[in-house]
C-alpha cells in the first residue's frame, strides 16, 4: 500500500458551540461596577459597555474606533453628533448609535478628557 486510505478524507464538520452571552442581570452588574468607578478608566469602561450594548458592534469594529480631537478627519468617533462609525466584516462602513436612544448615555462629558486633563 503506497498511500493510505484516509489521506483524501475530509475530517468531519463539527458542530460550532454559540459564544457564551451575558444575561441582563450580568450586563447590569458589569455596568453598575464601570458606573461606580469614577476614574477615567470607570468612565471610559462604562461607555464602551454602553457603546456594544446600544450598538450591538463586534468587538473588533469597537477596538479599531479612532478618536484624535485634533483631528476632525481622521475619527471615527463623533461626540457632538453622539455617532460612531465602524467598519464591519469586508470593511464595510456603518453609522451607528445615537446617545438619545433610551438605552444610552454612553459617552457622559467625563469621557472626552484624557487622563490629567
Amino acid at each position: 500500500m503506497k498511500e493510505s486510505p484516509m489521506a483524501r478524507t475530509k475530517p468531519p464538520r463539527l458542530p460550532e458551540e454559540p459564544p457564551a452571552i451575558l444575561r441582563e442581570p450580568e450586563l447590569r452588574a458589569l455596568l453598575g461596577v464601570c458606573e461606580a468607578d469614577k476614574s477615567f478608566a470607570g468612565i471610559r469602561d462604562a461607555a464602551l459597555v454602553r457603546i456594544f450594548l446600544d450598538t450591538g458592534a463586534r468587538r473588533a469594529e469597537i477596538s479599531n474606533l479612532r478618536y484624535d480631537p485634533s483631528d476632525e478627519l481622521a475619527n471615527d468617533v463623533d461626540l457632538d453628533q453622539a455617532l460612531i462609525r465602524v467598519f464591519g466584516k469586508g470593511r464595510r462602513e456603518r453609522v451607528d448609535w445615537k446617545q438619545g436612544d433610551s438605552r444610552s448615555r454612553s459617552l457622559p462629558a467625563g469621557a472626552r478628557k484624557a487622563p490629567g486633563e
